[in-house]
């Protein structure tokens, strides 16, 4: 207990900010946030704590100033949708969030009613976001069509990196994972990758043997006893998630290694009983997880092989890496070489040591080749965000609430968003090759003609029809 009340502490005192913030501001007719771009082009909230890029109960706390009625069927539909999503009911199709809304509509009544005497709503994924849609769902039972929504009402991608490169490499195989392309159910690659895991898990069982280490010959694990465990533990999509999140962002084996072990130590830590260490059972997992991803995702990582190709022979020039997004907005990253400085002083009756990092004259070439892939990606849905708003706002939607690849607004005005969500992918992606563009401007950078013939050939391109995201409803959803 004392080790858990030890790791909540931020999240205690960022809680504790929020509240103060949103006391604050409590009585305001509206309030309006500034936002700044990074390097790479994407938009952060100035402010922190309390915002729409926060917690989910700094979300939970926000609502649009100025309401729209809901006026359709459709926006009641959007609206039954980011309760079931927030429930954590999001991987049907939409009817059936519908359904369950309306099924559980008596509780959703009770719950914003008397929130804290109806503690149902608390067990929700994102318990106050629901709780919000709670309150909004009452305002529509009691009002019908007519009632005002203020409620900011978000669609997410499906792994947005992993979409982003499926659309620019017209990968049909995964993108039709990312929901892509058309489907009549939403597609859950995280689901995906659990199951070729788990069945790999069942083949150790019959075929697995003892693997020793390289050095000493030592025993690390047995195949057939680390799969029973695993199984026993149960493999879903929360084991595979974050392993495969990284993907498009430079996820590496290790990468998955550590991210494996850190969801089994939070499963013990939750109460699974587990027999020996979780970092030779990580080990283990975590290599059938890696083959799982990448029997699932096979076109990203060529492009990602590309990327950083490229950043490998730019920063072997000494040279930033510089690259224009679709809003022409110019990205350079240039990570430099840093050395660390030991600063001793004294606070109160203790000497304290700190160290602190100072950027040198030349650049990182590791952090150039590591950095280029979720870099790239970032600034490319930065600029589809950024696109969205603006012809969003040429059609009458003035209420955002954007986390990058969470698209929100009135639920009056979701359809409309979701149309054009969709047809700024289109443009951006249904056109010339992004990743030609990319290596047409770094040719600009080399003045050696040797390193000019060095760089890495363009990954092939598949068959996906870049249009079908028009007809994809889950997409963003």
């Amino acid at each position: 207990m004392r080790e858990k009340n030890a790791k909540t502490v931020s999240r205690r005192l960022q809680l504790l900010k929020t509240i103060e913030m949103a006391e604050q501001l409590r009585n305001e007719e509206a309030f309006y946030y500034p936002y700044q771009l990074d390097f790479r082009g994407r938009v952060y909230s100035v402010p922190s704590h309390l915002t729409p890029q926060g917690t989910d109960a700094a979300k939970g706390l926000l609502t649009f100033a100025e309401g729209k009625p809901l006026g359709t069927e459709d926006a009641v539909n959007w609206l039954a949708i980011h309760g079931a999503n927030t429930w954590g009911n999001d991987k049907v199709p939409f009817g059936e969030r519908r359904k369950w809304v309306e099924d559980n509509q008596h509780h959703i009544l009770a719950s914003a009613a008397d929130p804290l005497g109806y503690p149902w709503w608390q067990d929700a994924d994102s318990p106050w976001c629901f709780l919000a849609f709670c309150f909004e769902w009452a305002g529509y039972v009691a009002e019908g069509l007519d009632f005002v929504s203020h409620l900011p009402i978000a669609m997410d991608g499906t792994c947005n990196g992993l979409q982003i490169f499926s659309l620019m490499l017209r990968d049909e195989e995964g993108g039709r994972a990312v929901n892509v392309l058309p489907s009549d159910k939403p597609q859950d690659i995280y689901g995906i990758v659990a199951e070729r895991t788990v069945g790999k898990l069942k083949a150790k069982l019959l075929t697995g043997g003892q693997v020793t280490a390289q050095k000493d010959g030592k025993l690390l694990y047995d195949e057939k006893i680390e799969a029973k465990k695993w199984l026993n533990l149960g493999v879903d999509r929360k084991a595979t998630k974050r392993q495969v999140m990284v993907v498009p962002y430079g996820g590496t084996r290790q990468s998955c290694r550590e991210y494996t072990e850190a969801y089994l130590r939070d499963r013990i830590a939750g109460g699974s009983k587990w027999d020996g260490s979780p970092f030779k059972s990580a080990m283990f997992a975590s290599g059938l997880i890696w083959e799982s991803i990448g029997e699932v995702v096979k076109a990203a990582p060529a492009a990602m092989r590309f990327l950083q190709g490229v950043a490998s022979i730019i920063a072997g020039e000494g040279l930033p890496i510089i690259w224009t997004t679709p809003t022409d907005f110019p990205v350079r990253q240039a990570y430099r070489e840093t050395k660390l400085n030991r600063v001793k002083t004294r606070i109160g009756d203790e000497v304290v040591k700190l160290s602190l990092a100072e950027d040198g004259p030349t650049l990182d070439a590791r952090k150039q080749r590591t950095g280029i892939s979720p870099n790239y990606v970032h600034s490319l849905d930065a600029a589809a965000l950024q696109r969205t708003v603006c012809r969003a706002s040429d059609q009458g939607i003035h209420s955002f609430a954007m986390i990058h690849d969470s698209y929100g607004t009135h639920a009056a005005d979701t359809p409309a968003l979701a149309r054009t969500l969709r047809e700024v992918f289109v443009d951006m992606f249904g056109g010339k090759n992004l990743l030609e563009v990319f290596l047409e401007e770094a040719k600009q950078l080399i003045q050696d003609e040797g390193k000019l013939e060095k760089l890495p050939d363009l990954p092939p391109l598949g068959s996906l029809d870049v249009n079908k995201v028009m007809e994809a409803d889950f997409f963003f959803a």
